[in-house]
């Protein structure tokens, strides 16, 4: 349960973040969350690569609805891809989900280094 906390809080909170500031700080704010709560061994990356994919594939999924595709498909011809837009909204994921996971595992090796007794 604890686990699925962190994922919406490091959703909800990397979207309100995401309004003021730029698109990196889906980094900074797992780390932040990360460091302030200890978890299970194995988890802290996917706590953040879940809550930031969740966030970035929902909202490129919002966008390509709005649009009809026409922003994916450009983008799909760009890069070579085939022209399904699920396969740039996956991407857009993916890579959202990549950058918070490493936050993530950033923020629980900061706890591990300086708070917590070998």
């Amino acid at each position: 349960m604890k686990f699925v906390i962190k994922i919406v809080a490091i959703a909800v909170l990397c979207m309100i973040a995401q309004f003021f500031l730029p698109w990196w700080v889906i980094g900074i704010v797992p780390f932040f969350v990360e460091a302030a709560t200890p978890s299970e061994k194995g988890y802290p990356f996917f706590s953040g690569f879940y809550g930031v994919f969740l966030l970035w594939f929902a909202y490129a999924l919002v966008l390509d609805i709005q649009s009809s595709s026409i922003l994916t498909n450009k983008m799909a011809g760009l890069f070579f891809l085939p022209s399904w837009p699920i396969v740039v909204v996956m991407i857009a994921g993916v890579i959202g989900g990549l950058v918070g996971g490493l936050g993530s595992l950033s923020g629980n090796y900061f706890r591990q280094a300086f708070f917590e007794k070998a």
